[in-house]
Parts: structure tokens; C-alpha cells; sequence
């Protein structure tokens, strides 16, 4: 049984950063930042763990010659980093403050397992349904939004905690359509994230 996403958007900071939690796991909106305000502000989510990268600028991720020198990997479709030391080696999609990257990373403090592969089929049919080793993609998906409960991101939500369950990463950071999503399970983590992205709201 899938389970309900609970406290949507209980605890708004601004009207363009918004929060929630969905235990063990605390979540954060906003519509005035992309990834890379993550990588500037928050690099400490970051450092001295790892990544699986699932979608880039809407697409299969890759790997830059940088990468691959530093011993990042692609198996299925999903590209992994070892344990990162800096920011310098991760690459996203820069469309600038009005163009979303359309990138998705789960964090993981420790190894991650691997995550199997890309499910392409539709994944709202039974038979073809997102479970462990199909990973669904959800920050391309307009519906995406955490803080939004009306049935179509209800569905999703639903279906991306049910991934999260079986993933178990530290932390899952996307640059949708609408918004930037950050989860994490880690709260201290999470306040530090929610301090300096708030910090960085325009008056």
C-alpha cells in the first residue's frame, strides 16, 4: 500500500520557499532557486558524499571527460559519482534564473547500491509500475510538486515517496519546471539548506 504524503506545505517560509516533512524525511520547496544555488550555498549537503544522477536537462545524464578522470561512472543509464571532495566535478544543466535544469540527484552519505535502471515505459500502468531496480524519473514531470495537493501531485507524490522508500538516500535534489525540490532525512542538514536558501529569497 502506498502511503499518503503527509504535512504538505506545513510550514510555508515565504510565499516562494515552502516546506514539509514526510517522516523520516523533511522537504523544501522553492520557485526562486535551481540547482546550482545548491552547489553556491549549500555545498555542505554535498561534500564528502555521493551521487546517483538520474536525469540531466531533461535527458539521460552523461559523463564530461572531467568526470570520468575522476572516476565517475554510468551503469544503466544512471550516472554515479565517487566521494566528492569539491564542486568542481559536477555538471548541470545553466539556464540562468528563469530556466530550470531539469537535473536529479539522489545523495547518499555512504556507498549507494545500485539503483538498476531507467524505467521508460508508462509508469502509471500496473504492469509497468516503478519499483525496485526501475527507477521512475520525477523532475520532469510539470505535476512534480510537493507543496501542491491536488490529485495529479498527490499521485506523484505518493509514487516518489514509495521510491524513496526502497532508495533510502541521505538527501534527493531536483531543478523542475515550477520549483527546486530538496529532501533530506538528515534535519540538521536540512535546516542548514533551509537557512541559507532563505536567506537567499529576493525581498
Amino acid at each position: 500500500m502506498i502511503e499518503e504524503p503527509r504535512d504538505l506545505a506545513e510550514d510555508p517560509a515565504t510565499e516562494s520557499l515552502r516546506t514539509g516533512s514526510h517522516p523520516p524525511y523533511r522537504w523544501l520547496t522553492s520557485t526562486e532557486h535551481h540547482i546550482d544555488a545548491v552547489v553556491k550555498f549549500c555545498f555542505d549537503a554535498l561534500l564528502e558524499r555521493r551521487l546517483a544522477v538520474t536525469s540531466m536537462d531533461s535527458g539521460s545524464p552523461w559523463l564530461t571527460d572531467r568526470q570520468r578522470l575522476a572516476k565517475w561512472e554510468c551503469r544503466s543509464g544512471v550516472v554515479y559519482s565517487p566521494r566528492l571532495t569539491g564542486t568542481e566535478d559536477l555538471f548541470f544543466q545553466r539556464d540562468g534564473a528563469n530556466g530550470p535544469g531539469y537535473d536529479e540527484w539522489y545523495v547518499f552519505d555512504g556507498q549507494p547500491t545500485d539503483l538498476g535502471e531507467i524505467a521508460e515505459e508508462n509508469p502509471f500502468l500496473p504492469e509497468s509500475a516503478p519499483r525496485r531496480g526501475r527507477l521512475m524519473i520525477f523532475v520532469n514531470y510539470p505535476a512534480f510538486v510537493l507543496d501542491n495537493s491536488g490529485p495529479s501531485e498527490q499521485l506523484l507524490a505518493r509514487m516518489f515517496w514509495t521510491q524513496m522508500e526502497w532508495i533510502r538516500p541521505e538527501s534527493y535534489i531536483s531543478d523542475g519546471r515550477d520549483c527546486l525540490t530538496f529532501v533530506s532525512s538528515n534535519h540538521q542538514l536540512f535546516e542548514m539548506v533551509l537557512q541559507r536558501l532563505s536567506s537567499d529569497v529576493p525581498a
